[in-house]
């Protein structure tokens, strides 16, 4: 048998494997589809909106999202993005508005599958973490 240098992830679908390989390690990968739910959302679809309660966060497979507060975009999220960490993590209300701008799959988690999914990976909870203070640097 030949190996090409990467492990066979089973039962996660190969358009998962391939959106996510660059940003997430086979392990986090694996993690993440056996603690998310993986959805598909039609453009415009509000993931989150700015000052409402964060009950999940979301890891983008494919398209893109914007994330703006009050009337100003702040960002575009596209594939291996995370969002909705920063409401599950700090218990507070959500800093941003989250519109899909094109057709997304995106795994999405409640707040006990995200704490598992960061138990589960530490280097993931550090980036997650980094992230989060950087944003909140920015905000």
């Amino acid at each position: 048998m030949f190996s090409f240098g990467f492990r066979q992830l089973k039962f996660v679908p190969k358009s998962v494997i391939a959106s996510l390989r660059s940003t997430f390690t086979d392990h986090e990968i694996e993690r993440i589809a056996a603690r998310g739910t993986l959805v598909h959302l039609e453009a415009g679809t509000k993931l989150a909106a700015e000052g409402a309660a964060g009950r999940e966060a979301f890891v983008i497979v494919e398209g893109s999202v914007e994330v703006s507060k009050g009337d100003e975009s702040v960002a575009v999220v596209n594939n291996g993005g995370v969002i909705g960490e920063m409401a599950l993590l700090s218990g507070e209300a959500r800093s941003a508005t989250v519109q899909a701008v094109t057709e997304v799959n995106a795994y999405v988690f409640t707040s006990a599958e995200f704490a598992a999914l960061l138990d589960d990976c530490p280097t993931l909870a550090g980036r997650v973490a980094t992230t989060a203070i950087r944003r909140l640097a920015r905000s």
